[in-house]
């Protein structure tokens, strides 16, 4: 019998709901542990529900925690004031479209700011994320990325690299922190299903525009990082040092090979703090955005070229806040431009 029938659900148990729902318990069995009724835990399961990718590139509903607990807030704030939105159904259907294609509340509303568009409702990104919970729009959570909150960054431990050719992140020139010249990348991988003879993605991340480049590998050894650099330097010709001024990677055995990476003096490559992966910030963040279409588990060798390419597009193509709401793609090849080098030729390869 349930003994909390009186009580709200709260954040922690909603946190214990979305372990147990992904491990495939019922609704009768998530009451069960936590005391609940199973109506009860019906009706939470549709207040966070969102859709995520499986393995299998098949779709499924889920739930969030986050989510539900964002819908339960706005029911308790709500004081019944009319919708800001109105009958502004331009407006809606505008930022619906755009939420549809994939960009996110904020990354929406400054977008219309940045084009200027005008229409009779302004509201706030908290406020267009309360019209996704409540359903006031077409579009729902199940369009949106699900992120979580970001960690706080811890100061990293003082390590030896074991490579005597390696150059730690402390002899980085100081500039490079400052993002204010182009040309320096950090570099990771991304795998996906972890077995002998998989795939994986090297993702290379250039620190002031935020572009990406995704590269298919046949295997996460030192051997293919070698040959997909190879590969970017025979695209960009004499102009990959310009390009390619800095590499920061962490100390993951596909960039063990520092002679290969730095060949005749293409590049030069830095290595991070061991466990220190804030130090390749951009790199990591974006890496969780191609999680979106990649999930863990998933085989890479299931991914075309085609459709990492359509990854690598759809990245560069989103405008972030970061960057006064401009795409990687404008950012970056106009500041290359600056510098006297036109890479627009490259911009379908």
């Amino acid at each position: 019998m349930c003994n909390r029938c009186n009580k709200n659900i709260t954040y922690q148990e909603r946190l214990k709901i979305e372990v147990l729902h992904q491990q495939g318990y019922s609704a009768r069995r998530i009451a069960e542990a936590l005391g609940r009724g199973e109506r009860t835990i019906y009706r939470e399961l549709k207040r966070g529900p969102y859709r995520r990718l499986l393995a299998s590139w098949d779709w499924t509903t889920a739930y969030s925690a986050d989510i539900a607990q964002r819908s339960a807030d706005r029911c308790t704030a709500r004081k019944g004031a009319p919708l800001k939105i109105g009958h502004d159904h331009e407006f809606a259907s505008y930022i619906s479209s755009r939420l549809r294609s994939g960009l996110s509340p904020a990354a929406a509303l400054g977008e219309m700011r940045r084009k200027g568009l005008s229409f009779n409702t302004t509201i706030s990104v908290p406020t267009l994320y309360r019209y996704l919970d409540s359903g006031v729009l077409s579009v729902g959570n199940e369009s949106l990325i699900s992120g979580k909150r970001p960690r706080r960054c811890r100061k990293a431990k003082p390590h030896n690299i074991q490579n005597p050719l390696a150059k730690s992140i402390t002899q980085r020139p100081e500039y490079v922190n400052l993002r204010d010249e182009v040309g320096h990348w950090e570099m990771d991988t991304v795998v996906g299903e972890k077995k002998a003879g998989q795939s994986c993605l090297l993702v290379l991340t250039e620190r002031m525009s935020r572009k990406e480049i995704i590269i298919k590998m046949a295997g996460k050894t030192a051997a293919c990082t070698v040959r997909a650099l190879d590969i970017l330097q025979r695209r960009y010709g004499a102009d990959f040092p310009r390009i390619f001024k800095t590499i920061t990677v962490d100390n993951g055995c596909e960039f063990a090979d520092v002679k290969g990476i730095e060949k005749d003096g293409r590049t030069q490559l830095y290595f991070c703090h061991p466990y220190s992966s804030w130090e390749r910030g951009s790199n990591e963040n974006l890496n969780k955005m191609i999680r979106r279409f990649v999930p863990k588990g998933f085989s890479i060798n299931k991914v075309s070229r085609k459709q990492v390419h359509q990854i690598q597009t759809f990245m560069n193509s989103y405008p972030r806040k970061i960057l006064g709401w401009r795409c990687a793609d404008d950012v970056f090849y106009e500041a290359f431009l600056k510098e006297g080098i036109n890479l627009t030729g490259y911009q379908k390869q």
